[in-house]
């Protein structure tokens, strides 16, 4: 799911599509991508909206690692998270397929999610949950209640409460009986299949990263280059990081950097966190280099 408009990033988004804001110097989309690929996904699908000239112009440097890769369009008009899946049913074979957003990372492998999914039912239609413990979490999500591994209510927003963390696994088959047409998810198969007791979960205690606001995606910055020198995280996730930064005795420089500044432009490590860390990102009105791109202004995280 890549079409949204991002508000809540702005001024970063008034000019790129929020997947492709960096992170680590790499576009967001990248991340995701990379983690699908080492999840055995054969294709992949995107919708575009937002930006959309400079999405379809900058995805082509996106490695897709050799997966089939196709995008929905949206430029006209915005189809809902549930329309889009609709679309998407039409389009392939399978019973179920995975859906993800593009601007949420969980620092655990998807294979372990889609091993628990074989058994989902191939006639009566079940909607199948990723659902985060609440642990280590500072965001504030909808309450999700599970009993025997079943979904059995939505409350209201809490802090470090179990919530669904936006990934699940979609049935084709039931939604191909649709019209396309633009509907959100809750209304097309959240809330129905929670009235039918049929949203099953998986729950676990990732890192997750949900890069909704600017502080939200500068403390990312930090969890995600401390996991990556700790070695954590997923083999290409590793590999892509040090194509793009190297590690240095405090934090990372990213390599276009040839000499390892104090703080600023590039760099991430203790001295930054103490001035410079909020500086993450510099828009300098060229999208092509945006992704590559750090600093930005500290009166933006102090309002």
């Amino acid at each position: 799911m890549s079409a949204g408009l991002g508000t809540r990033l702005a001024p970063y988004t008034d000019h790129t599509p929020k997947p492709l804001l960096p992170l680590a110097g790499v576009p967001l989309f990248q991340w995701v991508v990379d983690q699908l690929y080492e999840a055995g996904i054969e294709k992949i699908f995107f919708n575009v909206h937002s930006h959309s000239k400079v999405f379809l112009d900058q995805v082509k440097n996106i490695d897709f690692n050799g997966l089939e890769f196709e995008w929905i369009d949206e430029r006209k008009q915005l189809l809902g998270s549930g329309g889009t899946l609709i679309q998407v049913s039409q389009l392939i074979k399978d019973p179920y397929f995975l859906v993800i957003n593009a601007d949420a990372l969980l620092l655990d492998s998807l294979r372990n999610f889609l091993k628990k999914a074989v058994s989902l039912n191939t006639k009566d239609p079940e909607l199948f949950w990723w659902i985060h413990s609440g642990k280590n979490t500072k965001g504030s999500y909808s309450e999700i209640i599970v009993e025997n591994d079943k979904v059995k209510e939505i409350r209201n927003k809490n802090i470090s409460s179990p919530f669904f963390c936006g990934t699940s696994i979609v049935p084709a088959f039931y939604l191909r009986d649709f019209d396309v047409k633009s509907i959100e998810y809750r209304d097309l198969l959240m809330n129905p299949f929670l009235k039918k007791d049929k949203i099953l979960s998986f729950e676990s205690s990732p890192l997750f990263l949900d890069i909704g606001d600017p502080r939200a995606w500068w403390e990312s910055h930090f969890v995600w280059m401390d996991e990556m020198k700790k070695q954590k995280g997923l083999p290409l996730w590793l590999k892509r990081m040090n194509q793009v930064n190297r590690c240095v005795d405090d934090g990372w420089v990213h390599r276009e950097i040839k000499k390892v500044p104090k703080k600023g432009y590039g760099y991430w490590g203790k001295n930054a966190e103490s001035d410079v860390a909020h500086q993450h990102v510099t828009y300098e009105g060229r999208p092509q280099d945006f992704a590559l791109s750090w600093g930005g202004e500290i009166s933006l995280f102090n309002k």
